[in-house]
């Protein structure tokens, strides 16, 4: 997670500088759009991670493979279909974003289009990811997940450098995710025992049924999901302008970055709990409160210090073109980010108990208000109010999710809402990032905030150490 960070910290501004902010903006909405499309799986990843690691659980690892190849047919099918779907679409979305005498319009739709093809492989890659997890080769999925998020970054910067088109870039960046599958089927390779297999043992139409039965529920999360992620950049492209994207994607593709480590240790505790859930209540209730402070742990530093130096972060980084508008934003979308790094969790112990139906329904009921709040903040507000109906709704689905897990925690004493209100705590440390005070004062403080972080990290290093080990 760090070494992409790092990539997007040194390639941003050069992308920004040399590209502009409008064809930058643009590029985030292609990123935005490959993205969506890879998260676009119907809840079928999740249920598939549920069953491969409680077959391993139950010792009947032969019937993986068939499973697999059951998720890999219909994710496929899934595929093609959104592939469709954006591909007769593309001119309706780029007509929504652009004005009629844009230079940009053609090189848009000509993009979108091509993204449409690779759908299929987009989908594969976090269906592939799920298997790897749940056989915990965590080794293999963080090298090769580092290297396509580093070379996200990496492949613009080149393609600039050698004066090529962003037809070329999103051509190079779908190319990349065609070599990603390949490593982490490659990677696969040592679980599946073909021997053991035969046509007759496929149960294709079962498997089908058992996926659709769980991820039924599930997939209305996962196809709104991404829709939460990205919406936002869309709408501000539709009522502000392509370039106001690259001024509210900039610090977005750093802060949010801090999230992706809750989304790693969810997807860890969700194959972990889905094994012991059934027969071993205390080693569930330590794996999840243990989930549930690592993530707080290594979230908060890094979400402190984003916070209370955004602005002089942004001018340094990018410039004061971006930062005058963007340091708020930064500021406002942190704070929401800390509360997201828990609710992962919550909503893997939903679905791990069978509960799906609770977070579907809640998104759905989320996701009217979320529209409705970008739309009507965007255009009174500008930036920061979408910021803020962002970040509103990640507290807002925090406070629901941890509610509903803790109601269904069983014989267990879980410490969903517990952490939702440490952390609710912390982001009170972050008030001075608000106010208008000199960088000398911030230091002061952040020195403050950081010593006594240490302070809590020594005196429970034994737990702590054990903690970060599993």
């Amino acid at each position: 997670m760090i070494l992409p960070m790092i990539a997007g910290l040194i390639a941003i501004p050069f992308l920004i500088n040399k590209l502009g902010e409008e064809s930058f903006g643009l590029l985030i909405l292609f990123w935005s759009t490959i993205s969506y499309i890879t998260m676009l799986d119907f809840g079928l990843n999740r249920a598939a991670t549920k069953y491969f690691a409680q077959n391993i659980g139950m010792l009947k690892e032969s019937e993986n493979l068939s499973l697999l190849i059951t998720s890999i047919v219909f994710v496929l099918l899934v595929g093609i279909l959104a592939g469709s779907v954006l591909f007769l679409g593309s001119d309706l979305l780029v007509n929504k974003i652009f004005s009629e005498d844009s230079s940009l319009k053609v090189l848009a739709n000509n993009c979108f289009k091509l993204i449409s093809f690779y759908s299929p492989v987009l989908l594969l890659i976090p269906t592939i990811s799920a298997f790897l997890r749940s056989y915990q080769n965590f080794k293999w999925l963080s090298i090769v997940t580092s290297i396509n998020g580093i070379l996200n970054y990496v492949i613009p910067v080149f393609a600039v450098i050698w004066s090529l088109s962003l037809f070329d870039i999103i051509k190079a960046l779908l190319i990349v995710k065609v070599l990603i599958l390949l490593a982490l089927i490659g990677g696969s390779a040592n679980f599946i025992n073909v021997s053991k297999f035969s046509i007759e043992k496929l149960n294709l139409i079962q498997n089908m049924r058992k996926l659709i039965k769980f991820g039924g529920w599930v997939s209305v999360s996962n196809f709104l999901t991404p829709l939460f992620e990205y919406s936002d950049r869309f709408i501000i492209a539709t009522y502000l302008t392509v370039s106001a994207v690259a001024i509210y994607g900039t610090p977005l593709e750093i802060v949010l970055k801090v999230g992706m480590i809750a989304v790693a240790i969810s997807g860890v505790i969700f194959a972990a709990i889905s094994n012991s859930i059934e027969h071993d209540f205390v080693k569930t209730e330590k794996i999840i409160n243990k989930g549930l402070s690592a993530t707080t742990l290594l979230s908060y530093p890094i979400i402190i210090t984003l916070t209370l130096f955004a602005n002089e972060g942004l001018t340094w980084w990018v410039g004061e073109g971006i930062s005058a508008e963007g340091a708020l934003v930064l500021q406002i979308v942190a704070l929401g980010v800390l509360f997201r790094c828990s609710t992962n969790l919550s909503i893997a112990y939903l679905h791990s108990v069978d509960k799906p139906e609770i977070t579907a329904k809640t998104h759905l009921v989320e996701f009217v208000l979320y529209i409705l709040s970008l739309v009507i903040m965007a255009k009174f507000f500008g930036l920061y109010g979408v910021a803020i109906a962002h970040s509103g709704r990640l507290i807002l689905d925090n406070i629901l999710m941890s509610y509903f897990a803790q109601k269904n925690s069983k014989e267990m004493n879980l410490d969903f809402i517990k952490n939702s209100k440490i952390i609710f705590m912390l982001t009170l440390t972050s008030i001075p990032a608000f106010l208008s005070i000199s960088i000398i004062i911030k230091l002061i403080w952040w020195t403050f905030l950081a010593i006594a972080y240490l302070i809590y990290v020594y005196k429970n290093f034994k737990e702590l150490n054990t903690l970060f080990q599993k």
